[in-house]
């Protein structure tokens, strides 16, 4: 989970915009539920309040102290049996010694009069009632009205309003109910919910798609920063140039002057390399020039050879590293770049009218676009040592193939020759080994061309050719082929 978030900068800005919207979403959700519930059930019990007031005005008392409703409730549902829609007058002392949900089995209640009263109930409560007890238990509110959600009489889920109050000046208190089915504010509930979720769906999916696109759209100048780093180095251009953003702009600039720097290092390598070479060469040619100039006396000649010998060997190893030097601070620079095939041309034309009077069949296959990244001079250097081996020491067929592999230049030489076993081309990468004695050469042209790949983090390796001779692959950094 670690690595989902951390190794891909778009991936992580989607992933935590899609989990905050999410989250904001479901709890948008609870949130507007909650609201619609709280409205719903505010209308509902502005309904019933409605209705029991309407149930007060037909209240009557008659002669004889009882109470009585002259007139029902307009609304149909009161008259259907066990609707859920039902209303109920109850004298509170009647209540109090009656058994819970049913009809008190004898007058409890007398009236100034003297006359006992019952409770009145709408036809649609039957002969069942609503216990007043269980009601007691319930939370009221600050002016004594009740309203809650309960199981009704015959099972179904009602919400009510109660209120208890003295009618007519009647010392006995009364309570006065209405009822109304909770299954109309389940459905209009699970509706919302329903069309609500619909909404939040296609919502999520259209944030989603508009988080996607403005990550895409917000990191596009990473994108276009990536690719000028890239001509950078391929060559294609000196510096970042494009118009990127103010959060950006900042690296651009030090990204600038890590080039300039860069290349000023390297000048100032060119010129101390030119200098040192200056300074030791100078010394040396007067050494050698006294050493040869003392050869002729007699007393001073074996003094003056010995001299002139380590003089040329101290030459020798100092172009070497001074060269070492040259070529491993160019293999670090940005922006060098050398077109493979017209570099291979020239060596191929000169290797043919050299060794002419063999009739090398040479076959290449290189395509104009492939760059090596690096100097002309090395890629010559390399290719001529592994091309004058092939002809050298080739028969009649010399191969060149270039190609693109997993982001590095491949050049594969091969030739029809004797070839050589594991245990040779082993000795064959060393310094100063020669293999032919009978043919010229210093023995350095394997291990120069082994020492310049390594330089520029490439590598050479020598295998079997079906061609029957020797295989040389040499594996450089390369530049990205361009686009026809």
């Amino acid at each position: 989970m670690r690595r989902l978030f951390t190794r891909s900068l778009a991936r992580r800005l989607v992933l935590s915009s899609l989990l905050a919207a999410l989250l904001l979403l479901v709890l948008a959700g609870f949130l507007l539920i909650w609201m619609f519930r709280a409205t719903l059930e505010r209308q509902f019990d502005a309904r019933l309040d409605a209705l029991l007031n309407g149930l007060l005005v037909n209240v009557e008392q008659r002669p004889d102290g009882s109470i009585v409703v002259v007139r029902d409730l307009a609304d149909p549902s009161f008259q259907l049996p066990a609707s859920g829609w039902y209303w109920q007058i109850t004298p509170l002392s009647a209540d109090a010694a009656a058994s819970p949900g049913s009809v008190p089995a004898s007058p409890s209640s007398i009236s100034p009069h003297g006359h006992r009263q019952r409770s009145q109930a709408s036809p649609s409560l039957l002969e069942k009632r609503f216990d007043l007890r269980q009601l007691s238990q319930l939370p009221r509110q600050p002016d004594g009205t009740l309203r809650a959600t309960i199981i009704g009489p015959h099972g179904r889920l009602v919400r009510i309003t109660e209120q208890r109050l003295s009618l007519f000046g009647d010392d006995n208190r009364h309570s006065i109910l209405v009822a109304g089915d909770a299954a109309f504010l389940k459905h209009e509930l699970r509706t919302f919910g329903q069309v609500m979720i619909a909404m939040f769906v296609l919502f999520g999916i259209g944030l989603a798609l508009s988080i996607l696109l403005q990550v895409r759209y917000g990191l596009r100048p990473l994108k276009t920063l990536h690719d000028e780093i890239a001509e950078v180095r391929d060559g294609r251009r000196q510096s970042l140039q494009g118009d990127f953003p103010d959060e950006l702009q900042p690296v651009v600039e030090e990204m600038n002057k890590l080039i300039r720097s860069n290349r000023e290092v390297l000048e100032r390598a060119r010129t101390q390399v030119g200098n040192l070479a200056h300074a030791l060469k100078t010394p040396l040619s007067v050494l050698m020039n006294e050493a040869r100039a003392r050869q002729h006396q007699e007393e001073q000649k074996e003094m003056a050879q010995l001299v002139l010998q380590q003089s040329k060997h101290m030459r020798q190893q100092v172009d070497l590293y001074l060269e070492r030097a040259r070529r491993a601070a160019l293999a670090g620079t940005l922006g060098t770049v050398t077109p493979v095939a017209e570099t291979l041309r020239p060596i191929i034309n000169a290797l043919s009218r050299i060794y002419s009077q063999r009739a090398v069949k040479v076959d290449v296959d290189c395509p104009q676009a492939l760059q090596f990244r690096g100097e002309k001079q090395d890629l010559e250097e390399m290719l001529g040592n592994l091309l004058d081996n092939a002809f050298k020491y080739g028969g009649a067929q010399v191969r060149v193939q270039c190609a693109m592999r997993d982001g590095m230049l491949r050049l594969t030489i091969e030739d029809d020759g004797p070839g050589l076993d594991a245990e040779q081309r082993q000795k064959a990468l060393q310094r100063g080994q020669r293999l032919d004695e009978a043919r010229p050469g210093s023995g350095l042209g394997l291990s120069i061309v082994k020492e310049l790949a390594e330089m520029y983090q490439g590598r050479l390796q020598l295998d079997d050719s079906p061609l029957g001779g020797l295989k040389v692959v040499l594996w450089l950094p390369a530049v990205s082929l361009r686009k026809a």
